[in-house]
């Protein structure tokens, strides 16, 4: 069974879910992507079946919680430039081999779709699935499991659970890297960071003591450890960010220069959005033992 008539067999009996391929919903140009889209009397939302990646979710007459580049590519094997890319194993740069893909392997793999029903609430819950294989231990020599939850209502909620199902500890970092859109971004900041402490990617990630709102006046590349589980974007509308289980966040915009570097962004674009990832990272980083499984959640909102 292809991956789509997969997804059209789970959502046969399940209200307001509809399934298309990305030829038909992005255009013909790109090459077809098969996409879950659902359309609730609560929300709108698409997701892609490679990476799990959430690409829109837009609450019914609300404005949309995420940004998308219009320069995204829609391609087989390429991470989709906004959304909620899943960066996972590891985040950034992997630090013992830089040759290996940025940000983990998993956004560049189709996840297994193993269930789609309807809540009590009306929300729409769509389980993904992760197995390691041999083509990922030549990557990350660790066995696991990976199931992702995806819930879309008046929120958008992500769960991400991790089992380590080999025998020797396995490193993990993470984050749910979520590109929101601003009003206007020099106005923009960011609340609930104050007098944690950050490594600024900006500059070969010297350590520093946040003081006050983040706000954009160049390019903004820090990693925050240790956080509180709420932070909110400040702008209109703002945006809630409330976590269980992530202890990092990650705060970027690029600035015109390295967007205007970024083939599916640039830099006429940078303005349009913020990132504020929520996952663990560098010291928060989990060490899952054996058979140990952890998991973390994410919900975000209008505020």
């Amino acid at each position: 069974m292809s991956a789509t008539e997969n997804l059209i067999s789970l959502a046969k009996s399940v209200n307001g879910v509809s399934v298309s391929t990305a030829d038909v919903y992005f255009g013909a140009e790109h090459q077809a992507l098969p996409l879950i889209m659902v359309e609730t009397e609560l929300c709108k939302a698409v997701i892609a079946v490679q990476g799990a990646h959430v690409i829109e979710f837009t609450p019914v007459d609300e404005a949309p919680l995420l940004w998308v580049s219009p320069k995204a590519e829609y391609k087989q094997g390429k991470p989709i430039r906004g959304g909620v890319p899943v960066c996972f194993p590891w985040f950034g740069e992997n630090q013992l081999d830089k040759s290996k893909p940025s940000h983990g392997f998993v956004r560049n793999f189709d996840w297994q779709v193993s269930n789609i029903q309807t809540l009590a609430d009306q929300s729409v819950e769509l389980t993904f699935a992760f197995t390691s294989t041999d083509e990922t231990l030549k990557l990350y020599p660790y066995h696991f499991t990976a199931q992702y939850t995806v819930t879309v209502g008046k929120t958008l909620k992500l769960a991400l659970q991790v089992n380590n199902t080999g025998d020797q500890t396995m490193p993990v970092s993470f984050a749910l890297h979520s590109y929101h859109p601003v009003q206007e971004l020099s106005t923009t900041y960011v609340d609930g960071l104050h007098w944690t402490s950050f490594l600024d990617n900006t500059k070969k990630y010297q350590a520093h003591i946040q003081q006050g709102p983040v706000y954009f006046d160049g390019e903004v590349d820090r990693i925050y450890l240790n956080v509180q589980e709420e932070q909110i974007i400040q702008t209109e509308p703002a945006i809630k960010l409330a976590s269980r289980e992530c202890k990092s966040a990650v705060v970027w915009n690029p600035g015109y220069n390295k967007a205007a570097s970024i083939g599916d962004l640039g830099g006429e674009n940078y303005q349009a959005f913020i990132c504020v990832e929520r996952g663990n990272a560098f010291s928060d980083s989990w060490y899952l033992a054996p058979n140990e499984q952890r998991s973390a959640e994410l919900e975000i909102s209008h505020y």
